[in-house]
């Protein structure tokens, strides 16, 4: 945020490495679920890309994965700390 702000960008992207086993989901109120998913802030766009560098596992054997929930809230309020 802090760079589109500074740089007057309507839009800006964050790409995330994920080295957990965890998948990331972002619960965010654009109900088209395109991707990447996106985040509409002070009437600016915000895009979300996550590359998952993480252990790779066959599918079939991974199990149930943990699944760590990405809101609007949290996200603006991590953002306006830093």
């Amino acid at each position: 945020m802090k760079y589109v702000n500074d740089y007057n960008k309507d839009f800006g992207y964050l790409v995330i490495f994920n080295a957990d086993n965890a998948e990331l989901h972002f619960q965010l109120e654009d109900i088209s679920k395109a991707f990447p998913p996106m985040l509409v802030y002070n009437n600016k766009r915000y895009f979300f890309i996550v590359v998952n560098i993480g252990e790779h596992v066959a599918a079939s054997k991974v199990g149930k994965q943990e699944v760590i929930e990405l809101s609007t809230d949290f996200l603006v309020s991590k953002a306006e700390l830093a």
